[in-house]
């Protein structure tokens, strides 16, 4: 990567992560659903408890920015596009700081709701989505998509590696509109489909309980957004104003303990196995709520 690669660690557990705090390794967006997120001095993290601290890529760009350098790091859980940028900015020479370029990153974490990947101001954030899709959650991963991370934010791809991204989104939407499995019009879509895709499943419907069966979890969206090519209500409209939040204890008492995550985002329990089955409870659990 050019610059002295960081040691980084995977924690499992909350426990495991708050351990490798204490021995000087900084958490980077370690949250660990209903349990909360293990942070560290610079409070990396933006899920639960610290959902009103500053998008993660945002907050290492500033610090960076103000010279601060990190070489040891902690993680759980997926390296995504937010998790990377942070370790790569922080490390030190990584890749040139551009708080533009970290804005970007931030809206698609967190607010991708009507975000076209394949604009120019998320094609980077595109080429490392594709690149790294269908990564196991290990240590193994996380450094290999650092790697990939640095490689495309330092220029490393070229105009066609974007046409065949580009081409290669537009089958991925028209791929998981065959994904949906079972539908309540308006109101909450069960889905099955090895690729994400609720930029394109909120268009049916503002809640959508989505199986993916590579890496045996399930995630739960809300939609906060309607009109246009949306419904005519948001998730809030059918579930109240704590969204997802009212649904995380109901699926823990009957499906599982450690669902959680915040109001429009959220899912099954870290490092726990679940299968379709598991999903078809959470929507008809989530379907019956939904209607009350």
């Amino acid at each position: 990567m050019g610059a002295e690669i960081p040691e980084i660690l995977y924690a499992s557990n909350m426990a495991e992560a708050l351990d490798m705090a204490t021995k000087g390794f900084e958490p980077v967006e370690c949250a660990f659903g209903r349990e909360g997120s293990a942070v560290g001095r610079y409070k990396l993290d933006h899920h639960g408890q610290y959902s009103g601290e500053e998008a993660v890529s945002v907050k290492a760009a500033r610090l960076a920015l103000e010279g601060v350098k990190l070489q040891r790091f902690v993680v759980t859980g997926d390296a995504d596009c937010d998790q990377c940028y942070a370790i790569a900015a922080l490390s030190g020479s990584q890749i040139p700081i551009d708080m533009d370029e970290a804005n970007a990153i931030a809206e698609v974490d967190v607010d991708p709701i009507g975000r076209d990947l394949a604009s120019d101001r998320y094609v980077r954030i595109l080429l490392f989505n594709q690149r790294t899709h269908g990564f196991p959650s290990c240590l193994d991963s996380t450094y290999k998509a650092l790697g990939e991370f640095v490689g495309i934010f330092n220029g490393r791809y070229g105009a066609k590696d974007v046409d065949a991204a580009r081409s290669y989104e537009k089958a991925r939407k028209d791929s998981v509109r065959q994904g949906i499995k079972q539908l309540e019009p308006g109101r909450v879509a069960l889905v099955a489909s090895d690729d994400w895709g609720f930029d394109v499943w909120y268009e049916s419907a503002p809640i959508v309980v989505a199986f993916v069966a590579p890496k045996k979890s399930v995630t739960i969206g809300l939609c906060p957004k309607k009109g246009g090519t949306l419904g005519d209500r948001t998730g809030f409209e059918l579930l109240g104003p704590e969204g997802l939040k009212r649904v995380y204890p109901v699926l823990d008492s009957e499906i599982k303990p450690g669902w959680g995550g915040r109001e429009t985002i959220g899912g099954s329990p870290r490092n726990a196995e679940m299968t379709y089955e598991d999903a078809q409870k959470a929507f008809a659990i989530i379907k019956e709520i939904a209607g009350n």
